[in-house]
């Protein structure tokens, strides 16, 4: 694995997600077991409005050469899934009541691709 397959990875991955999330958000709603309300099907555009745009920089980012655009970049990507897999875990302990195999599959995805962001991020050179 190398940066540029690590970004051509993530944009796939979050190009998939946000235009689902777009344009088929119920899919996405189903799965994690969550009630489909009007207000749930316009959280779930606004998340894919939101992230469709790191999947675009994602994927101009891929060919480029090192740079302090790049890595700051890298470390930012690094920072959401981190995030994102805490709030995982706190998705997953509050809501007893769905289901959380989802949850775990996506934490440790998060936590997979948070590892390998700041990896690159910290390893100084390609």
């Amino acid at each position: 694995m190398n940066v540029r397959n690590l970004l051509t990875l993530n944009a796939v991955l979050v190009a998939l997600v946000s235009l689902t999330a777009l344009l088929s958000p119920t899919t996405l709603l189903d799965t994690t077991g969550l009630e489909v309300t009007q207000y749930t099907i316009n959280l779930e555009r606004a998340f894919g409005s939101v992230t469709i745009g790191a999947a675009v920089t994602s994927w101009l980012l891929r060919s480029e050469p090192p740079s302090r655009a790049r890595r700051a970049f890298l470390i930012g990507v690094g920072v959401n899934y981190a995030v994102f897999a805490l709030v995982n875990v706190i998705n997953i302990t509050s809501t007893p009541d769905l289901d959380t195999n989802i949850g775990w599959v996506f934490f440790g995805l998060n936590v997979l691709l948070a590892g390998a962001f700041f990896y690159f991020s910290f390893r100084g050179t390609d």
